[in-house]
């Protein structure tokens, strides 16, 4: 894998960002990952992520259910499958089956969820 220059990095999204910093694949040759805070920055998230197809949304949490069923809807319509839902990013971050994290919330709540993010083997990028 090529490695991320300045001139890379402003041309791509955060989501291309994420997926080039997690520099590896999940078997399938898709990276699965979760998402946690669906708000408003966060729907960036949701749609420059299926710009690259190695990757799929899995699984999403936000304590909002109001964000968090928008987000499911925008994912199920853009990739053709329902994410698990979660209320409680702990047990987001316990499914074995995600290889990393998106994490779109309040800055008070990113050295918490980063630290559980890794402590969990997740790779994470964190805006």
């Amino acid at each position: 894998m090529s490695s991320i220059n300045r001139r890379h990095f402003l041309k791509t999204s955060t989501a291309g960002l994420a997926l080039a910093a997690m520099g590896r694949a999940a078997p399938s040759e898709t990276l699965t990952l979760g998402v946690i805070g669906t708000g408003g920055r966060a729907q960036s998230h949701l749609y420059s992520v299926h710009q690259y197809g190695a990757a799929k949304i899995a699984a999403i949490c936000d304590i909002y259910d109001t964000n968090l069923r928008r987000s499911a809807k925008v994912i199920e319509d853009r990739q053709g499958t329902a994410p698990k839902l979660y209320t409680d990013f702990r047990k987001l971050l316990e499914d074995k089956s995600l290889d990393g994290v998106i994490t779109a919330t309040p800055h008070h709540w990113h050295a918490l969820i980063t630290v559980a993010a890794l402590e969990a083997g997740k790779h994470i990028y964190v805006e």
